[in-house]
């Protein structure tokens, strides 16, 4: 059975959905550094702050459909400069402390708003 999942503590969406649930598993869409609040993008430049937006934006969705950061099993990040990788791997050693999951980084050449950075995820139960 597949469940649409959708929060007003996160960014709304247009004709999408926040996330779909099937069968125990979670499948988020990008995230982008928006304010659920005010839906503009972090206003600094800086990838590391929209990492943290991105991240807490996507706890919040976990957490509203009873899942954590330890049910994540893929991350895929997508930024627009590979530079920023050991910033974003910084960031993502201090948040995710023991646990466990594949993931992938891509560089492309723009993302929605000119965020510098998007994450997508798949959690587990």
């Amino acid at each position: 059975m597949k469940n649409t999942i959708n929060t007003i503590d996160a960014p709304a969406t247009i004709n999408y959905s926040q996330a779909i649930e099937v069968n125990g598993t979670l499948y988020l869409s990008g995230q982008i550094p928006l304010n659920p609040k005010t839906m503009e993008l972090e206003e600094s430049n800086d990838v590391e702050k929209q990492t943290y937006q991105i991240l807490e934006n996507i706890q919040v969705i976990l957490e509203k459909n009873n899942y954590c950061f330890e049910n994540i099993v893929k991350i895929t990040t997508y930024t627009i400069n590979l530079d920023d990788f050991i910033k974003i791997n910084k960031i993502y050693n201090k948040v995710f402390i023991n646990i466990n999951f594949v993931r992938s980084l891509i560089e492309v050449s723009r993302l929605p708003k000119n965020s510098n950075v998007m994450i997508e995820i798949i959690a587990s139960k």
